[in-house]
């Protein structure tokens, strides 16, 4: 299992035609000073969501967090 911070995140919503309603996390963290840049993950989809006091755990099909 994976487990992934990012420094922002949006869950994205996938519908339509031959497509079955599906939620995912777009996931970015932010590049440092002398970095060569950011980077984004996008998850295959959400199969589970919790929510802490101040922050949100969603689950992913492969098992990340």
């Amino acid at each position: 299992m994976n487990e992934y911070t990012p420094d922002k995140w949006l869950v994205v919503k996938i519908e339509g035609g031959k497509f079955p309603l599906t939620y995912k996390v777009f996931a970015n963290w932010h590049g440092g000073y002398m970095d060569s840049g950011g980077s984004w993950k996008l998850n295959r989809v959400i199969t589970k969501v919790t929510k802490a006091k101040k922050h949100y755990i969603f689950r992913g099909f492969s098992g990340s967090v």
